[in-house]
């Protein structure tokens, strides 16, 4: 992507800009990209809460040297160049975002394109922040854009609080975890998600799924959160499935992400309280306590095979490294 830009710009004939209007919105717009971004991190690694806040340091703005916001800088200094960036994607999701809230569409527009009710009623309240101090400071415009700068209009405030207050924090979706009967005195045990640190209720829609099976499982159904992003509890719950598979399409670390054009696989089995996620083919073994570190080392070690078998010199790798690296190369191929 281009350098996405955004600015204050006066409408009347006096050019300079508020220090607090200016500040308002830098900080609206990186809590804003920070939201976007962990949300797009969040569905490529089939994140069952908050991700590792380390992630978030890709989505860092900073003022260039016109005094601009310019978000350019972020997004070139990755390790693993040449197929794709999280943080284009970011960029683009946030333009699209800005586009349709300030084009004033309602809710719906966000529950199509944000699934997690936590990130999307963060990003409706930024939204709804960053407009009130437009609204606040007369004579005044946000500009934004990958190329020819843009003015954001004005989003339909009540449309968008009516939406984030029927939606609440739940929405369709899967839970992954382990099934565990808790005793009850007064009624047949209940069912519970263990997905490490976080315990899931299960109501099922149909009483005959509760059943507990044994090892990893996905449930499907309305998922409520917390205000933490915790999954707290599924409702209306379809019959548990077993999860012994699970594939990415993007490999994400710290130091860069991957986009692939066939998914890597891992094997997911749960052994003596730990997760377990396996690639043989890469050599990949990890053993977590939970299903997010779990996914996250995953990630982690995939791209730090990446780094070193795709940046190296070729000639000097033995036999079971050229493997690896072709293995490595036959997923973006």
């Amino acid at each position: 992507m281009s350098k996405f830009t955004v600015n204050i710009v006066p409408k009347g004939d006096d050019k300079r800009i508020p220090v607090k209007l200016a500040g308002q919105i830098m900080v609206g717009m990186q809590d804003l990209l920070y939201r976007i971004g962990e949300y797009v991190m969040s569905e490529e690694l089939k994140a069952q809460g908050p991700i590792d806040r380390g992630l978030l340091s890709k989505f860092t703005l900073y003022i260039d040297s016109a005094g601009g916001m310019g978000m350019k800088a972020t997004s070139d200094r990755p390790e693993t160049r040449g197929y794709g960036n999280i943080v284009d994607d970011a960029l683009g999701l946030l333009e699209k975002t800005l586009d349709a809230l300030g084009g004033g569409i309602g809710g719906y527009w966000m529950e199509d394109h944000y699934s997690n009710p936590f990130y999307r009623n963060a990003i409706i309240h930024i939204i709804l922040a960053l407009d009130e101090c437009l609204r606040e400071s007369e004579g005044y415009a946000l500009v934004y854009g990958s190329g020819k700068t843009k003015e954001f209009g004005r989003p339909n405030r009540e449309k968008l609080s009516a939406f984030a207050k029927d939606r609440g924090m739940t929405a369709e979706g899967a839970a992954i975890g382990i099934m565990q009967a808790v005793p009850s005195k007064s009624r047949k045990n209940l069912v519970n998600l263990r997905q490490g640190k976080n315990t899931v209720r299960l109501r099922f829609a149909d009483p005959s799924y509760d059943d507990t099976v044994p090892g990893p499982v996905e449930v499907r159904g309305i998922l409520r959160y917390s205000n933490d992003n915790a999954i707290v509890e599924v409702s209306g719950a379809k019959r548990p499935e077993n999860l012994e598979r699970v594939s990415f399409r993007r490999m994400i670390s710290v130091n860069g992400d991957v986009e692939l054009k066939a998914p890597v696989e891992a094997s997911v089995s749960y052994q003596g309280d730990s997760w377990m996620l396996k690639n043989e083919d890469l050599g990949i073994v990890i053993s977590k306590p939970d299903w997010d570190s779990a996914v996250q080392s995953f990630h982690d070690y995939f791209v730090f095979l990446w780094v070193h078998y795709t940046q190296g010199a070729v000639g000097d790798f033995g036999e079971e490294e050229r493997e690896v690296r072709e293995t490595l190369m036959s997923l973006v191929a």
